[in-house]
Parts: C-alpha cells; structure tokens; sequence
C-alpha cells in the first residue's frame, strides 16, 4: 500500500487493516492520488461513521490538510538528473556534453525551468501551474512578438518534470490532474497554432524587417572582409574581426547549416564534437540536430575561409581555449555570437533560421530548384528532409521573383512551367490565398455557444457524476454548421475549442 494511500485512510480515520472491496480496489490498482480521493469521498456519510466505528468523527477540513510547498531548484535537479532516461517516445536519451552526469534533455529542461523562475516568481510554487501557463502563453520574446514554438518548448519541459514526479511528490507540491490537463491542453493549442502558421507560409512581422535578398548579404559580407583583410590576430578585437568574417563567409559561400559551425572545437575533440581536418580543409559535423539520420557531415572550406580558421585557432590555443569561435566549454547557446557577427557585417541580426529560409527562397527565385533532385541534395546539405524544406522554410518572398531557369528544350518549356508552377505556387505567388484560414470572430463565438449549452446538458451531467470523462463531439459541430466551418479543419476547432474549456475551468476554480 502507498503512503500517500495510508495517510488519506488516517486522515479520514478509516483503519488500515479493514477488509471492504472498496479499499482492495484501491490497494491492487495503480490508482492516482486523485483517483483515490474521489473513491473515499463517494462513500456515504453514514457508511464513513460505520466504518470507522464511531458517529462523532468527520472527514477532515481544508484547514486540516497539509499545505503545499513550492519546490527547490535542488529538488528539481535531483528529479531530472535521476530519473531522466528516456524521451516521451520511449527512445533512449544521449548524455550531455555541456554538463557531464546529465542527460542531454534534462539539463535543458532545468535550464529552461530556471529561466523561467527567474522570469515569474511563481514558477516554484506548482500549485499555480496555471498563472504560470498563461504567463508562457502571452509574454513576449525578446520584445517581439509572441512565439508558439517557444511557448511549446516552455511547456514541455514543464511536463517532463511533472511526469517524472510520484504521486506523492505531486501531493506535496500541490500538483493535481487539472494542472496537467490544462498544460496538455495548452501544448495541443501551441501545435495547432505551429501547423496553421506553417501552412500559411507567409513572413512574420520580425522576418519581414530581418530578412534581406541574399545578393545583398553576400555582397555585405565580401565587402566587410575587404575593409578588414587579416594577416595575424594580436589582441581580442582583432580575433571577433576575424570570427565575424569565418561566420560569414561560412554562412554564404554554401548552404548554411544551423549553429553546427560554431560548435567547432580544436582541442579534446571526440568523436562527438566538431571540428577542422586541417589536411584536407574540411569541416567535419558530428554534433547536429539531425545527426541521427544523416550522420557524420563534411564541407569544404574554401582557402580563403581555411586561412581564417588557422589564424583563430592559433590565438585560441594560445589563449587556452578548445572551442574556435574562442568560448568555453560552458557555453550552450552560440545564437548571439551569430546575431552579433552579421550585425557589425549587414546591421541585421540574423539568426541561423533566418538565413537558411534567405538561402532557399534565394534557390526557388533563381530556379534552382525545379526538380526533385535538386530539392533532395539541397536538403541534405542543408540537414533537413524535403518535406521540411518545403514546409518551414520556403516563405512567401517579399521580393519580386526574377526570371525563370531557362529551359533546355524549347518543346518542354510549357510542360516544365506547368511543374514549377505547381510546387512553387505556395511559397512564391504572393496573390494566392491559403486553402485554410484563421477562424473569423463568429467562427469562434459558435464553438463557445455550443460548448457552454454542451456542459450545461443532461449528458454532460451524467458523465460527470459518473465519473467519466465528457468528450465533445468536433465532427456533430462540424456537421451541424457545415456553412460556417466549411473551410475550418477539425483540427483547428478542437485547439480552439480545447482552450476555451480550459479558460473555462480556470474561472470556475
């Protein structure tokens, strides 16, 4: 028998030993502490005073139970730490390099939970799991705009620290099962708004005023690293003049990678890390997001850019450093070295994402990716599947299109316009509507109407008492307003939908 189940008997003064179905249910079964608390709380009054063998004696007050108390970053790392190893998908986990007894997702997660803490004072006090939700579903990032794919990852390492507590824990902290609904729905909410956002395939506000056409970056970059020619880097200075121009011109004389390149190392390097084969004047990639599946990745450094590298690495050995972009081993996010290094070249500080949608958008205008062949080599230089390169990072350009790849036989011309108007018609034609819009005003306030008559109908009553879960029904609202959500998804209303109930629940508590 559990602890937490032999405090609930004590507290209701209930003895252990008695022998009832009820309790042998609970005691067999790998209930949860709330399942366990309905059951005892769905025994009659009289039938409790029976029980216990006396009338006087009352199920203890609010005042009575034990208060929660907010959890302790020590608390959090030993459960991380410890219990951590596997994913939600059941796959095993690597250790983390930056942080030696860690696996790789867990350290992010206590990372990501201590930014958090430092953010919103609740952060540790769990039993206000729900300000803390709607704190991540509305700040913003930065200063720009709201992000769902920050909020998502917000709320997923939230969920792998709840998911690796025990019940009793939970009780401890004061985590119940409305916590974590409302994060699972809220995560369901963020997924939604990712998939419409994708499929929209249109620049945000920040890309709008990031992005530049790739000529132009090219041509910044060729004349920041004429402004500065390097012959030997003496001081600090000159070393971050010499590493904005590495960045640069790794960044533009091929497909940009991620923030694999500034991963490279040059001293206690393992089959794990990055790093330069100066022989061959090749970069190695070992230590990507997508290693699993395309494995170790080599590029050619040109001889200008190989020469670069030999000067920094030079200072950094002589400065005790293992890493070439001249950080410590401490350092897990590299974005800003590369924000700041474009931002001295162009006065934009682009991110890895930003220049590889730049890049692909520049390849489509130019006509270099009519065929399959060609979409499937970019993408594995790139480190990401077609569908991918086709999803996320081929936008709308808010550029005019040049002229088209010219064709090899003027028989097939029409033919061969056909097919690339076919599959660049949702990332080029600025003038075509996406197939799904966002839902309008009245849209919305219909699945609000039906949800609040839902729950105030005898079904969802009995569901209730009977303690079932009541699920609604999308596809009878579907079908019932067909003229309204014609060109709504399913998918779409239920996100919707699912926050809405969500709001709903947290004015009733």
């Amino acid at each position: 028998m559990s602890e937490f189940f032999t405090h609930i008997l004590l507290q209701y003064n209930i003895p252990v030993e008695l022998d009832i179905p009820l309790l042998n249910l609970c005691r067999n079964k790998p209930l949860s502490p709330d399942d366990v608390l309905t059951i005892i709380r769905t025994i009659p009054n009289d039938a409790l005073d029976i029980i216990r063998g006396h009338s006087n004696a009352s199920p203890p007050t609010e005042s009575q139970t034990p208060k929660p108390v907010p959890i302790t970053l020590d608390e959090i790392d030993s459960i991380l730490q410890h219990r951590y190893v596997t994913s939600r998908k059941g796959e095993e986990v690597n250790d983390s390099k930056n942080k030696p007894g860690w696996k790789d997702y867990a350290w992010k997660s206590r990372q990501a939970l201590r930014r958090l803490s430092s953010e919103f004072r609740d952060t540790f006090r769990l039993w206000k799991l729900n300000d803390l939700v709607d704190y991540i579903m509305t700040k913003r990032r930065c200063g720009h705009e709201w992000k769902a794919t920050s909020a998502q990852t917000n709320l997923c390492h939230i969920s792998t620290l709840l998911r690796l507590m025990t019940d009793e824990e939970k009780t401890k902290y004061g985590v119940d099962h409305d916590h974590l609904e409302c994060i699972k729905e809220h995560e369901l909410v963020c997924r939604e708004i990712i998939a419409e956002v994708y499929e929209d395939q249109q620049l945000t506000p920040t890309e709008q005023e990031l992005i530049i056409p790739q000529e132009e970056l090219v041509s910044a970059v060729n004349q920041y690293a004429s402004q500065n020619p390097i012959t030997r880097i003496n001081n600090r200075k000159e070393f971050v003049v010499a590493r904005n121009v590495f960045i640069g011109r790794v960044h533009t004389e091929q497909p940009p990678r991620r923030l694999d390149v500034l991963k490279t190392k040059i001293l206690n390097i393992t089959d794990r890390d990055n790093y330069i084969n100066w022989e061959t004047g090749c970069l190695v990639l070992n230590d990507y997001k997508t290693k699993n599946i395309y494995g170790s990745y080599t590029m050619k450094l040109s001889d200008e850019t190989l020469r670069i590298a030999r000067l920094m690495r030079d200072f950094c050995m002589e400065q005790g450093r293992c890493h070439l972009m001249g950080c410590n081993d401490r350092i897990t996010d590299y974005t800003p070295i590369l924000q700041d290094a474009f931002e001295t070249i162009c006065g934009k500080r682009l991110s890895c994402n930003i220049l590889r949608k730049m890049y692909i958008d520049h390849a489509w205008n130019e006509g270099s990716l009519k065929y399959a062949k060609e979409r499937i080599q970019l993408a594995t230089m790139m480190g990401h599947t077609v569908s991918t390169q086709q999803l996320i990072y081929t936008k709308r350009s808010p550029f005019e299109v040049p002229k088209k790849r010219p064709c090899e036989d003027e028989e097939d011309e029409e033919e061969e316009l056909e097919e690339r108007h076919a599959e660049v018609l949702a990332s080029t034609s600025g003038s075509v509507e996406p197939t799904k819009r966002r839902m309008t005003e009245s849209q919305k306030q219909i699945i609000k109407n039906a949800i609040e008559q839902w729950q105030k109908s005898d079904e969802y009553v009995g569901l209730v008492r009977e303690g079932r879960k009541p699920v609604f029904s999308w596809k009878r609202l579907q079908s019932q307003f067909v003229n309204e959500f014609g060109n709504v998804s399913e998918r779409t209303m239920q996100a919707y939908g699912r926050h809405h109930i969500a709001a709903l629940r947290r004015l009733a508590r």
